[in-house]
Formats: C-alpha cells, sequence, structure tokens
C-alpha cells in the first residue's frame, strides 16, 4: 500500500508494452474490483490516470531497485497514514511474485568453493555487501560492485547463458 492507502505494484517486463495497454487493463480490473466507485462518482469517469510507465533500460541496478520496495515495512508509514487508511483496504496475501516462466524455470546454481565464500565474508566485514536474511530468502545487496564479478570465472559463463535462455524464454511468450 502507498501511504495514502492505495494499491501500488511494480511490474517489470522485457518487451515494450504501451503505457494506455497497461492503464486500460489497470483501470478495467480495479473497475472489476470496486476500487474505482469512489472515483466514478467524483469524476463521472473510470479512466483514472493510475499507471506511471517507466523505461528501464538505464536502470544499472534493478534488483537493489526492487528489493528497496520488497523490504519496505507498511508500519513505516507517517501516523496519520496510518490513521487515515484505517479500516479502508485490508489483505491477506503476497506482497510479492514472479511470472510464470520464472517460477518454473530452474533458479541459476553455482557450486561456492571456499575462496568464493571467503570473498563474500571479506565484503560484508568491508560493509560492501549487506545481507538481509527474510523468509525463504537472503538478499545480499552490494554497495559496490557487481555480484557476477564475485562468481568464479568458469561459472560467469554458465550464469551469462542461463540469463540470456531466460529473458528469450520471457521475449517470446509475451
Amino acid at each position: 500500500m502507498q501511504e495514502r492507502g492505495q494499491i501500488h505494484y511494480h511490474i517489470i517486463t522485457p518487451t515494450f508494452i504501451h503505457y494506455q495497454q497497461i492503464r486500460d487493463k489497470w483501470n478495467y480490473l480495479q473497475m472489476k474490483g470496486g476500487f474505482l466507485d469512489d472515483y466514478k462518482e467524483r469524476f463521472h469517469s473510470t479512466n483514472p490516470n493510475s499507471t506511471d510507465v517507466h523505461s528501464m533500460k538505464n536502470i544499472r541496478d534493478v534488483e537493489a531497485y526492487l528489493c528497496k520496495y520488497m523490504l519496505k515495512n507498511p508500519d513505516q508509514r507517517s501516523k496519520a497514514a496510518r490513521e487515515q487508511q484505517e479500516g479502508k483496504i485490508t489483505f491477506d496475501g503476497k506482497v510479492y511474485d514472479c511470472s510464470l516462466i520464472l517460477k518454473v524455470e530452474p533458479y541459476y546454481t553455482s557450486e561456492g568453493d571456499s575462496e568464493f565464500g571467503d570473498a563474500l565474508r571479506a565484503k560484508e566485514e568491508r560493509g560492501e555487501i549487506l545481507r538481509v536474511e527474510i523468509d525463504f530468502a537472503t538478499i545480499l545487496y552490494y554497495k559496490f560492485g557487481v555480484p557476477f564479478h564475485d562468481l568464479p570465472v568458469d561459472s560467469r559463463f554458465e550464469f551469462e547463458q542461463w540469463r540470456r535462455n531466460l529473458w528469450s524464454e520471457a521475449v517470446s511468450a509475451a
């Protein structure tokens, strides 16, 4: 939820989709769920400017950008925002998910060796990596550098092949 109580999503796709298609579909789903009733009553329309589409082409660290939102604690909102939202919209469910392709495709794995583990621990001790433990995952947030460069050299090629295959499947499915 946004601070003002609206549902807020971030979606990433490997293909271009015109913003109007996204807005039309999102407004349709909101209308179907009854989330545009107030808007329709006030403005006699069911087509609010409800989406904000940006290119990710020049974003260098997409993972860090997304992690920032996934790790946000909803109780960090201001007291006024929590009181304003109280009793309006509640839901019980996942706050993030991934595409079907990502669900069925096996995760990339690499055999770690002691040198690799030592390098990660040293970076963590120097404050270059922040380790965040959440349910079912450990996230290593790199303040400097790129995780790819910490992979053993022979694993980098395998990772690139895996990544290209995953994106090519996503593009052909879209």
